[in-house]
């Protein structure tokens, strides 16, 4: 039984001057100049930790167990058309972990299999977009994440590896009332997708959708990867080997805000690898194809334009 523990004390202090407030006027139109501050300052400081516990069953599988806590200071930003400098809350973090990682089959096989849950305080993250492409910082309350790992890797016949591996990721953004703008124009009578409307400094209207209990942009519930090589071991002490492998992620979310026009189908992709290895790996000939099947996905998007709203985030009271 093995326990490690460790404490780390963090202190930070940031400032930022604007180089706006000598080219403020040239560079936006009356109405639209940046706003103050155009100096800001942050402090923060933070006493983190980190706890693990490993429990060896017997010589080829352990137990093991983990808590730690994290910390990101305060984010000072880039002021734009109509916003100052812009800060941020200090981010911390509580992880929890727990699993098992065995060999099995005399050896022949590894497997590592694992749960986790982390809470996220004031977690930053920024929305980007707008008629002036505006990048505005906001924390949310809490991000909440959870899920399992697993890999497994095996040698049934000398020479033949075979390894999967795979993970559920269940994340949830935790703060009623924090809404963002929807970038692009949105017809009035259409209801979908918009929380709440609110006129804006432009004369027009901006859109807005709750993102509270929303998942994470870019994170796929499910992920997945398989891969199989067999080795042809030859006279000349090199070697012929196949390879292929082939990896699956789920659906995906663009932006902070869940839209039908800016989400990611599920993508699933392969590739095969023929080659020679010599000199023990040192060197290596192969031709290959990635994407084999040429499955197309669109991975990212732009969600405004100039004619577009200008894209805001505020809190409902």
């Amino acid at each position: 039984f093995t326990v490690t523990a460790g404490v780390r004390y963090t202190g930070d202090h940031r400032t930022m001057r604007s180089g706006f407030t000598d080219i403020v006027a040239p560079l936006f139109p009356p109405g639209n100049a940046t706003t103050a501050p155009y100096y800001a300052g942050k402090s923060a400081s933070n006493v983190s930790w980190d706890v693990s516990a490993t429990y060896k069953l017997n010589p080829d599988t352990s137990l093991y167990a983990r808590i730690a806590t994290g910390f990101r200071a305060p984010t000072l930003g880039e002021p734009g058309a109509g916003i100052g400098i812009q800060t941020t809350r200090a981010e911390t973090t509580i992880s929890y972990e727990a699993g098992v990682k065995a060999d099995l089959f005399e050896r022949k096989a590894r497997l590592a299999l694992d749960g986790f849950y982390y809470d996220v305080s004031n977690q930053q993250l920024s929305a980007v977009g707008g008629a002036s492409n505006v990048t505005q910082l906001i924390n949310a309350t809490h991000t909440i994440g959870y899920g399992s790992e697993l890999e497994f890797e095996v040698h049934p016949v000398t020479n033949l590896t075979f390894n999967v591996n795979g993970s559920l990721n269940i994340t949830r953004i935790e703060d009623p009332g924090l809404i963002v703008a929807v970038g692009g124009g949105v017809p009035a009578g259409d209801a979908s997708n918009i929380a709440y409307t609110k006129p804006n400094g432009f004369g027009g209207t901006n859109y807005y959708s709750d993102i509270n209990g929303n998942p994470l942009p870019q994170a796929a519930k499910w992920v997945a990867d398989v891969s199989l090589r067999y080795d042809i071991p030859l006279d000349t002490s090199g070697k012929l080997y196949v390879y292929t492998d082939w990896s699956y992620r789920s659906g995906i979310n663009f932006f902070l805000y869940e839209s039908k026009e800016f989400d990611g189908p599920a993508l699933t992709q392969g590739g095969v690898r023929l080659g020679y290895t010599w000199a023990d790996g040192k060197y290596d000939a192969a031709v290959f194809c990635r994407n084999c099947t040429n499955q197309i996905r669109t991975i990212g998007g732009i969600d405004f334009a100039d004619s577009s709203p200008s894209r805001r985030s505020r809190r409902i009271s």
